[in-house]
């Protein structure tokens, strides 16, 4: 299909192995899919929650037909790709939360020794 058309009729055609679609074309203004990046993404402004801001530093967006001018494609059918390493992360979380058993030990280790010094003094 051409790219701000719109099928008029539409049919599906058989053969052998394959099925296709097949219909007239009628030119119309078709709302289309957007890509857009920053000229500067390094300049982009944190707020948190993979929320960025656009700055005086990250200049203007450029905007246009996805797969045109660099601006990444759009595929249909597929699942986007994790950023996060699960593996990584229970490794952190595991390392988080023994440090954390050793340094609640140690705060009970020196709670009994203060508690030993007044029971000594007394």
């Amino acid at each position: 299909m051409r790219a701000g058309a719109v099928a008029r009729e539409l049919g599906l055609e058989q053969r052998a192995d394959e099925e296709r679609v097949v219909g007239q074309l009628e030119d119309s203004d078709v709302p289309r899919v957007v890509a857009g990046a920053e000229a500067d993404p390094a300049g982009l402004e944190a707020r948190g929650g993979n929320i960025f801001v656009a700055t005086t530093a990250s200049g203007d967006a450029q905007t246009g037909v996805p797969g045109a001018d660099g601006l990444g494609t759009i595929a249909q059918g597929f699942l986007e790709d994790s950023n996060v390493s699960v593996v990584e992360e229970m490794v952190n979380m595991i390392l988080g939360q023994r440090a954390y058993e050793a340094n609640s030990k140690v705060v009970k280790a020196a709670d009994e020794m203060y508690q030993m010094m007044n029971n000594v003094t007394r």
